[in-house]
């Protein structure tokens, strides 16, 4: 006969019963306040869930960046030209410092995908 023990929990998602000590599998709480707990196959779904999510939260990043990039690019041509448009120098400004802030997000998404 099986004996509850503090180990034997419950899966928050499939609702089937695993010793978190023996089997692995995750117990904690969301937010700070909803307990949880996920078996083996529950808690590997739920991470690849999060990293999928994740790795196209940060493409999403990328893709506007890659836009924001062309369009300094553009407006340096268009400065490079002498148009003189001050509008122009202080959005390439701006916008410069969006290239700075691509190319580190670019870089350290670069690092997270090689490891």
């Amino acid at each position: 006969m099986c004996v509850p023990t503090e180990t034997i929990l419950e899966c928050s998602l499939c609702r089937c019963e695993f010793d978190i000590d023996g089997e692995g599998g995750a117990e904690g709480t969301i937010g700070g306040f909803v307990e949880v707990a996920f078996c083996p196959t529950c808690k590997a779904g739920v991470l690849d869930f999060a990293q999928q999510e994740i790795d196209q939260e940060l493409q999403d990043v990328l893709d506007e960046a890659d836009q924001l990039a062309g369009m300094v690019d553009r407006l340096e041509q268009i400065k490079a030209q002498g148009s003189g448009l001050l509008e122009i120098i202080t959005v390439t400004d701006v916008l410069a410092a969006c290239r700075y802030r691509y190319l580190k997000y670019r870089q350290e998404y670069d690092q997270h995908i090689e490891a």
